[in-house]
């Protein structure tokens, strides 16, 4: 058998909050690492997406950090980066479970043999989880977390290098003002992503333009309104498709999805009564309201941007060599213009996926 998936945490419930050390006690190379979390729903009135437990996975070699992005990042990159639109289950009633899961993924696709993280190039490998069960739901009382790894078991293999993903940065953003961030350039990077999620506001809301620039204008690589942009960018990748359960009334109700711009949604009631989305559904939440009475609703949604993201790919993503090697670039700027719906305790957050070589 070439494959196998070890456990590395069984289902686990950690309690309401806090920072998790987890070893990683594998010997051949790692392919990814599954993050499984299943908040018990202690309400019908969800706070937030259940992935907003998880407020950061950090993979780390004593100081070093390997891969250091939130729940959200994590699962938007996944997005972003598979062939197919991923389908989610939430669960948004008293006592319903949604299942959420994160890949940690340090190549290129699972089972990579180019790209795998190879414990025997590190020293100490270790996962830390930070959550807080409440940010999904206030009322919530329990979880159960897994962790998986995906090795390379009978097949033999030399990875060149792995895949490298974290937060550079995080910001408030002020309306119309710019803010300037030096990307990294010790590693070629493959992707570069954004977030800016606020409910009831698109990408733009936060972030109206984006630049990117090699040595103070000498090359511009990209420039634009992210409205105009994401012409493009989004046919790249990046459909979510949800499907949530819950319960709502004749006073409409929150809830919390994937996509933050929804293209379609269809819902309905498990009685007669009919059930429908009562608002603007963007920035990654929309309002359901039923029409006589109390009742459960299924609703799917599919759209774009999870979690308020969007990627910009450098280069063929298949080829490790046409990713932009900024180590050859003194300077590497991204400059961001702040969108209109900018106030205080908003965030835009910067993620790099870098190409990691071992020596």
């Amino acid at each position: 058998m070439n494959y196998r998936h070890t456990e590395i945490l069984a289902n686990t419930d950690l309690g309401a909050s806090g920072t998790e050390p987890i070893g990683i006690e594998i010997d051949d190379p790692i392919s990814a690492i599954t993050v499984v979390h299943q908040p018990v729903g202690g309400s019908n009135t969800p706070a937030g997406h259940p992935v907003k437990n998880i407020e950061k996975i950090e993979v780390i070699d004593g100081s070093d950090v390997l891969y250091g992005c939130s729940g959200y990042q994590g699962q938007a990159l996944n997005i972003f980066g598979a062939s197919q639109p991923v389908i989610q289950e939430i669960d948004a009633r008293a006592g319903g479970t949604p299942l959420v899961y994160i890949h940690l993924m340090f190549g290129r696709k699972f089972w990579d043999s180019e790209l795998a993280l190879d414990p025997r190039k590190h020293d100490n490998l270790q996962l830390k989880l930070k959550w807080n069960r409440v940010n999904y739901d206030a009322a919530c009382t329990s979880t159960g977390t897994m962790v998986y790894g995906h090795v390379f078991d009978g097949k033999v293999i030399d990875p060149v290098g792995f895949l490298s993903s974290k937060q550079e940065k995080e910001y408030t953003p002020t309306s119309g003002g710019w803010e300037y961030t030096t990307i990294p350039n010790d590693y070629p990077l493959r992707r570069l992503m954004l977030k800016g999620l606020k409910a009831g506001a698109g990408i733009r809301g936060l972030i109206e333009w984006i630049k990117l620039d090699e040595n103070n204008d000498k090359k511009i690589v990209i420039d634009g309104d992210i409205h105009n942009l994401r012409s493009f960018l989004d046919e790249m990748g990046g459909d979510c498709i949800d499907h949530i359960v819950g319960s709502v009334g004749t006073t409409s109700a929150m809830f919390y999805c994937t996509p933050s711009n929804v293209f379609s949604h269809v819902s309905d009631g498990e009685t007669k009564d009919r059930v429908i989305a009562s608002g603007l559904p963007i920035g990654g939440r929309l309002w359901f309201i039923a029409q006589t009475g109390t009742t459960i609703f299924n609703a799917h949604l599919q759209g774009k941007n999870p979690h308020g993201c969007v990627c910009i790919p450098f280069g063929d993503q298949k080829d490790l060599n046409d990713w932009w090697d900024v180590t050859a670039v003194k300077k590497v700027r991204l400059s961001i213009k702040g969108g209109t719906s900018s106030v205080a305790g908003d965030s835009v957050e910067v993620v790099t996926e870098q190409l990691r070589r071992y020596a």
